[in-house]
This record gives structure tokens, sequence and C-alpha cells, in this order.
């Protein structure tokens, strides 16, 4: 895949995942929210936050997407 590139405030949506990703791994050098979807949903502030420096992973489904937007 690639890196998400976010500007403040501004949500960024992935590419799909390939029918062989099982599993990503990812990290945030600043603080962000996430959301892993089916539907490639803009992440919100209110979703899942992550700190600067963290590193995660998780399971997902072929077609589904990551979006990210900065948090504090």
């Amino acid at each position: 895949q690639g890196a998400l590139l976010l500007r403040h405030g501004d949500p960024a949506v992935s590419d799909a995942f390939s029918a062989e990703t099982e599993w990503i791994e990812f990290a945030a050098d600043s603080i962000c929210s996430f959301l892993i979807s089916e539907a490639g949903t803009d992440a919100a502030a209110t979703n899942m936050r992550m700190s600067a420096g963290e590193r995660l992973k998780r399971r997902v489904q072929p077609g589904w997407y990551i979006s990210a937007i900065t948090n504090t």
C-alpha cells in the first residue's frame, strides 16, 4: 500500500486493501484518529485515537479502507 499524508483537519482515505491483504501495520508521527471501514468513510476526531509515535496492527478485510484525520 503506501502512506496516508494528512493535512491538519482534512481526512485522508487509503486505496482499497487488495485481495491478499489480511493485516496492516500503521504508525502515526502526530496525534490522529483513524477508521477502518468497508465504505471508505472519512475518519472523524471522534473515531479511535492514536498517539504520536504509536504503532498498531489490525486484521482487515480485502476491499476495505483506512482513513485518518489529525487530532489533539
